[in-house]
């Protein structure tokens, strides 16, 4: 077997600084995708990942933007809150960007207007936790229980309290899964 050296400037070009895959190189250069990755070995050249590659380079890339729930999320590797895929939600990288300072990640960032598609600077507000956020947003707010469905959930607590007092569908944890589960109710005596 015949081995063939490789322009190292050529390669590192190829591989480092264009980030093309080996296939791609070897087309190029005229080689086997082996050659290319026994050259890249012996000089040292960091290849990329195989398969798909991540972020732009990927073939399906749309621009890094996507809709998750309702929010908007921009392709962001590097940022410090990143999820696993990369991702933050552009309402936190604005609100970021408006104070020169990451976000704790308790702190919430609320839509004045309620679209959670509009991240103007003017729309988003900062709250120190979701307690805070809660306070101010349901404010004056009062739940509409009709007199029937409260005094169902009285009833419903009172029969809930007997069954814990007299041990029945008491929740506990399975001893080998680890698992919750309710306790079956205790037999009748007649059923003896």
């Amino acid at each position: 077997m015949k081995k063939i050296l490789l322009d190292e400037c050529r390669l590192r070009d190829l591989i480092e600084v264009q980030k093309l895959q080996h296939w791609k190189a070897a087309e190029i250069l005229g080689v086997s995708q082996d050659t290319i990755a026994r050259n890249c070995k012996r000089m040292g050249i960091e290849t990329q990942r195989t398969g798909p590659r991540l972020g732009p380079l990927h073939t399906g890339w749309k621009g890094g933007r996507r809709i998750v729930k309702g929010y908007l999320y921009i392709y962001a590797p590097e940022h410090p809150h990143a999820t696993k895929q990369g991702y933050v939600s552009e309402h936190r990288l604005v609100m970021e960007d408006k104070l020169g300072r990451y976000l704790d990640p308790a702190e919430t960032v609320h839509h004045k207007n309620g679209d959670n598609l509009d991240n103007s600077p003017d729309n988003l507000e900062l709250f120190l936790n979701n307690a805070e956020h809660l306070r101010k947003t349901l404010k004056g707010q009062v739940p509409k229980w009709t007199q029937e469905g409260f005094e169902q959930m009285v009833l419903n607590g009172k029969k809930r309290a007997s069954q814990i007092q007299l041990g029945v569908c008491v929740p506990q944890r399975n001893q080998t899964t680890g698992r919750w589960i309710a306790k079956p109710d205790k037999p009748s005596q007649e059923a003896s």
